[in-house]
């Protein structure tokens, strides 16, 4: 191709790309002069009203760049009541710091930002790194400054979230007295202690500590999250926090040779502070932690359970002996991953007692056990009785309801407004646009489904479309 050709080529994409930029820039006109308008507007407004609109247009989020350094580039007013208002600063996230020299700058840099900004506040600190880099024998956590500034301000420190941070992190930890939240994600052999006059109210695992130095009884903690870890481990921890009222425990492996399966407590154990329990049954069956847990652990004050069940044996008899002592305090049932196989020989809705407070069922990835639910729960049983009286809200995600579960659903309905002067809530996620039509049209027929009936679908892209 000739050289003035080429050129002629050359100049006509830089033309065509010139009145690309032309037809941007009368939009962008516009927009600059919608933004002085609401920047003009503003000024007028007290500074503490524009400090609570900011505070709300930031919530604590990882998200790049984080919302308050994006409303300072604002204008010079915004600028000034974003920097003198410290509660937009006191929650620091320093994410997937990397191994460079350049990556541990600028996060010095970043916290120094926000320390200067946040007052004397108390502070939520976030500090992941990209890999682990440093091991046991790092010089610095992060930098020389960075690790002064963080020990400097460790007794303001509530809130704390570590992700594979070099051990020497965990040596600062028992020294946080105000600390009152604490989580720890895919940190490996980790080595924590805790003292006496240490006051968390939150403590999340996701992985096994190599070793745990701790008092006998943590009293101050009210919320557990316990995930990957030796199920003696996590139950033993859980037995040690008396005052619990949230238990989460997921991915829990079964006793290795090594687990303290001597430290089972014998007889009943009654944990009368649990409100809610997230419990992921262990593939494991035959553990010995397991069958106590569902055997002998008492929850008389239960009013949450959400039971995550990975695998699809049939109903065995701990389990059923666990959900045939359920207590009448319990309002809220989560079943997650029940499939049809429980349908067979008893389900957990046989076992669990008719008289307890459950106002709302919640059925996530269970396949076929949905429609036998619509099915179980849509009639009298066989003595008489209405399943579960009081129960005013069902909610279901499955994107594969098949066969007659329109018709089961429908009866469903018609069976929970027929015995209840009152509202019935539906919410269905991910269900089939077919399936979503076909109920849409049938519940035309449905007099009482007109007032009482509140059925939203949900799709996969989080639209909802509400009936009537």
């Amino acid at each position: 191709m000739a050289s003035e050709e080429y050129a002629s080529i050359v100049r006509g994409k830089i033309q065509r790309l010139d009145h690309k930029i032309d037809l941007l820039r009368a939009p962008r006109a516009v927009l600059l002069r919608e933004l002085n308008a609401f920047d003009s507007a503003t000024r007028n407004l007290p500074l503490e009203t524009l400090s609570g609109i900011f505070l709300l247009a930031c919530p604590s989020t990882t998200e790049k760049p984080p919302p308050q350094m994006v409303l300072r580039s604002v204008s010079t007013h915004w600028r000034d009541v974003v920097d003198s208002t410290p509660y937009l600063w006191n929650s620091i996230d320093l994410d997937h710091i990397g191994p460079e020299k350049e990556s541990k700058k600028w996060y010095t840099q970043y916290l120094e930002f926000f320390l200067e900004r946040s007052g004397r506040l108390p502070l939520d600190l976030r500090i992941s790194f990209s890999i682990i880099t440093n091991g046991g024998n790092a010089k610095h956590i992060i930098s020389l400054e960075a690790d002064r500034m963080i020990k400097k301000n460790i007794s303001r420190i509530r809130s704390l979230k570590l992700s594979l941070v070099p051990e020497k992190f965990f040596d600062l930890v028992p020294r946080m007295k105000t600390l009152v939240s604490l989580s720890i994600h895919y940190q490996r052999d980790f080595k924590l202690q805790l003292l006496a006059d240490n006051m968390i109210q939150e403590l999340a695992f996701t992985c096994e500590p190599a070793t745990f130095t701790r008092p006998e009884s943590l009293g101050s903690i009210t919320q557990l999250r316990l995930e990957n870890m030796c199920i003696g481990f996590a139950l033993g921890l859980f037995l040690a926090c008396p005052n619990v009222v949230e238990f989460t425990a997921r991915r829990l492996r079964f006793e290795s040779q090594n687990s303290p399966v001597n430290a089972i407590p014998d007889g009943l154990v009654v944990l009368q502070n649990i409100r809610k329990l997230v419990w992921e049954a262990p593939l494991n069956r035959e553990s010995q932690w397991n069958r106590a847990f569902l055997r002998r652990f008492r929850f008389p004050a239960l009013e949450h359970l959400r039971w995550e069940q990975k695998s699809c044996p049939r109903m065995d008899e701990s389990t059923a002996l666990f959900f045939a002592r359920l207590p009448a305090t319990l309002k809220i049932l989560v079943l997650v991953g029940v499939d049809r196989y429980y349908r067979d020989e008893g389900t957990f809705f046989n076992y669990i007692r008719h008289d307890t407070a459950i106002e709302t069922i919640e059925l996530v990835d269970c396949k076929e056990f949905i429609s036998y639910s619509f099915s179980y729960l849509g009639m009298r049983g066989k003595d008489g009785r209405i399943p579960f009286p009081k129960l005013s809200s069902l909610n279901f995600s499955e994107d594969k309801l098949t066969g007659n579960s329109v018709e089961l659903f429908l009866g469903f309905v018609d069976f929970r407004l027929e015995i209840e002067e009152r509202v019935f809530h539906v919410l269905a996620e991910g269900v089939s646009d077919r399936w979503a039509d076909d109920v849409w049209i049938d519940l035309m027929q449905v007099q009482a489904a007109q007032s009482r009936l509140n059925f939203i679908v949900r799709d996969n892209e989080g639209n909802e479309y509400k009936w009537p």
